[in-house]
């Protein structure tokens, strides 16, 4: 969904004021957040959140402006809640405000990226690369979001991994059976390894947001049939 620009403003003294239009922002409270991923479907407890949101991003060199827009997730859907100018030199920084606890998308136009506010959290910074935007993500201070994109980062390997593996074995013999039988010994290690991953990172902090989502997804999948 690309955000329309929002009508010129009024000054003060009612003319219009000049520079490019700001993207238009509706705020609405998030009732509920889904995690990008594996399926997260409980609705967890939502607290207020006022914290400065800030980083910078790496962009081209040309004088197009360009907004930094925030989203709450609600089901399928991206709800624009704030935005900001990104200076000349790729920095940003939102107004400290109440905000849900839970998963939001942060990004320029269609390019963005998932993270995870929590009141427990005093700062997010995040650290940008050049577009796309998923391809380069660092933050400091949120302790919620580095375990989220560590996972995230493990599990776009892996699914890589996993698609080479059923590429390799689509070109086999159907009966080669020790090649058959090594690549599913690898396939099944990989997944192994995420698995162990995700569990590590939700040891980390069982009370974290992030860890209360996984486990509440794993509840779901071990009482469907």
């Amino acid at each position: 969904m690309r955000m329309p620009a929002a009508p010129p403003s009024l000054s003060a003294r009612g003319k219009r004021a000049t520079g490019p239009s700001r993207p238009s922002t509706v705020y609405t409270s998030p009732s509920s957040t889904q995690m990008p991923g594996p399926r997260m479907s409980e609705t967890l407890i939502q607290e207020s959140l006022m914290v400065p949101v800030s980083g910078s991003v790496q962009l081209p060199a040309d004088p197009q402006p360009r907004w930094m827009v925030l989203h709450a997730i609600r089901g399928q859907e991206r709800l624009p809640l704030d935005s900001v100018r990104v200076d000349r030199k790729g920095r940003f920084r939102f107004r400290p405000r109440a905000y849900p606890l839970g998963y939001y998308r942060l990004g320029i136009g269609e390019d963005q990226i998932d993270l995870i506010l929590n009141p427990k959290e005093h700062t997010v910074q995040i650290g940008l690369g050049a577009p796309p935007l998923q391809n380069d993500v660092t933050f400091t201070g949120s302790p919620e979001n580095q375990r989220l994109w560590e996972y995230k980062r493990a599990s776009r390997d892996a699914q890589e991994r996993l698609r080479a593996i059923a590429g390799q074995r689509a070109m086999l013999d159907p009966l080669d059976i020790q090649s058959l039988t090594r690549l599913a010994q690898e396939e099944d290690q990989v997944k192994e390894r995420l698995s162990t991953l995700l569990e590590r990172l939700v040891q980390q902090d069982s009370t974290s947001y992030f860890a209360r989502v996984v486990r509440a997804d794993q509840r779901l999948m071990a009482a469907l049939p």
